[in-house]
């Protein structure tokens, strides 16, 4: 991991540690307006299934994941959202665009 770090930024690039990325991660969020700006390209497509009615298995099968994978999605969509249902989820999809 070490050499990692230095070969990045002998790069020119820059190189965070898990827990310093984390703790960049979790000022942002609390610096952050919209919430939809906290979820991935990913969790935004999840989001966009999910609110169009697909199951788990759909949307898996859809995007070419498991459904472990989706569940993983959908329950990270649901605390970044702080969201507790999928009608939750639904209705913060339709408000936000995702669907109409």
């Amino acid at each position: 991991m070490h050499r990692d770090a230095v070969r990045a930024v002998a790069r020119g690039e820059a190189h965070l540690s898990p827990s310093v990325a984390d703790a960049v991660l979790t000022d942002y969020g609390k610096h952050v307006t919209n919430p939809v700006d906290l979820l991935t390209a990913r969790e935004r497509e999840v989001l966009r299934l999910i609110a169009e009615g697909g199951t788990n298995k759909d949307i898996a099968n859809q995007l070419s994941l498991s459904v472990y994978t989706v569940e993983g999605h959908r329950g990270r969509l649901m605390e970044k959202l702080k969201l507790h249902s999928t009608g939750n989820l639904v209705r913060f999809a339709i408000r936000n665009g995702f669907i109409s």
